[in-house]
């Protein structure tokens, strides 16, 4: 009797404990549910927001892997001092514009990379292209003008002929600033020369969705695994890009390693050499005649970086190349490298600018538009 009462006990000691070692985890489940929607910065919340690919930035996309998904939207601060990032029901950052322009309208798309998209800058009015929009509008007087903010992350030579073909074109622009150079320089860089080819097979895949256990489903597991470095989030590298994302350049400072790495390879130089820039230089070509053909006009602009010597000279060449064709081609061409400065309040990192450098980068752009008399 008393061994058979010593085990009941003992059972329900395990089923108490148990309860509330569930109960505790279920309590602190829903405080950090509660952190990450009311209290959390934007930074936290893409650390460590659920990797469901229906919530992700990025949606698949038939011809070009990928593009931006409707309806997206991250936010931070509260009520009255509240920024976002959206995406419109067009698949464009920034606010909704209709598909038809309007009578007397001039519309300007800015194409590109993260660099156009303004991917450091939260707040989708402090972007480049919309800073661009009110400049023009405010600075010289262009009510006129609309600036669509076509940029998105990654995004290559390859896939801005696409966008253009298949999506730009579709809301009749006047104009196109295209802004490209560092995506197809990383390519150069990285890929096997034998994997380097005219259609980019070696730099990007068929859009494949990673298997992620079903305990990502808890944030507490999220937080906790991403900072014993168990997990990551997900990113656009894991599902179009074939050499994938690297963990450690998630978990360490990405741009002094990879400096560190290619300052120590002593073959980048041949590899830059037999991966030449000859599909840049092809596709911006096709790029342009797809324009002309729809009556288009182009504006070429050089790409900027911030102390980034290792990745410099790919880039070098790659302005010179599209300064080059602004000349055979006929073309505006600004040399934004040229005039951006480079202290450290413009700049996020090598590359990428904050709100007040996309501000300036917006007003060097407008004042060479109006000075040279590019808009009609």
């Amino acid at each position: 009797m008393t061994s058979r009462l010593e085990n009941r006990q003992i059972r329900l000691a395990t089923i108490v404990v148990v309860g509330a070692m569930f109960a505790f985890l279920a309590v602190l489940e829903v405080g950090t549910r509660i952190w990450l929607g009311h209290f959390a910065n934007v930074d936290q919340i893409r650390l460590y927001e659920q990797t469901d690919e229906s919530e992700f930035v990025f949606a698949p996309h038939p011809y070009l892997s990928y593009r931006l998904r409707p309806g997206y939207k991250i936010c931070e601060g509260e009520e009255k001092e509240r920024v976002c990032t959206h995406i419109n029901s067009l698949g464009y950052r920034g606010a909704e514009f209709k598909r038809t322009k309007e009578e007397g309208m001039v519309r300007i798309v800015a194409m590109g990379g993260s660099t156009t998209f303004t991917s450091a800058v939260l707040d989708d009015n402090k972007s480049y292209p919309r800073q661009l929009q009110q400049i023009l509008r405010q600075a010289y007087g262009r009510e006129d003008v609309e600036v669509i903010n076509a940029g998105v992350s990654d995004y290559n030579s390859w896939e801005l002929v696409g966008n253009l073909a298949f999506r730009v074109l579709d809301p009749d622009p006047d104009y196109i600033i295209l802004y490209c150079g560092a995506n197809d320089g990383e390519l150069r860089n990285l890929i096997d020369p034998k994997e380097f080819v005219s259609d980019n097979l070696g730099g990007r895949m068929n859009w494949t969705s990673p298997e992620r256990p079903l305990v990502e489903k808890s944030l507490l597991y999220r937080i906790l695994a991403t900072r014993l470095r168990m997990r990551r989030p997900l990113n656009i590298e894991d599902l179009v890009i074939p050499y994938g994302a690297d963990d450690e350049d998630f978990y360490e400072d990405v741009d002094e390693e990879d400096e560190e790495n290619y300052e120590e390879e002593e073959d980048l130089k041949k590899r830059l050499e037999e991966n030449s820039a000859v599909f840049f230089r092809r596709n911006l070509r096709t790029f342009i005649a797809i324009a002309k053909e729809n009556g288009v006009e182009v504006l070429l602009v050089s790409f900027g970086l911030n102390d980034a010597e290792w990745y410099q000279p790919t880039v070098n060449e790659h302005n010179e190349r599209l300064g080059n064709l602004a000349a055979e081609k006929n073309l505006p061409f600004f040399d934004f490298d040229k005039y951006m400065p480079r202290d450290e309040e413009y700049w996020s990192d090598l590359m990428h600018l904050t709100a007040k450098g996309a501000q300036l980068k917006a007003e060097l752009i407008a004042q060479f538009i109006i000075e040279n008399n590019i808009l009609r």
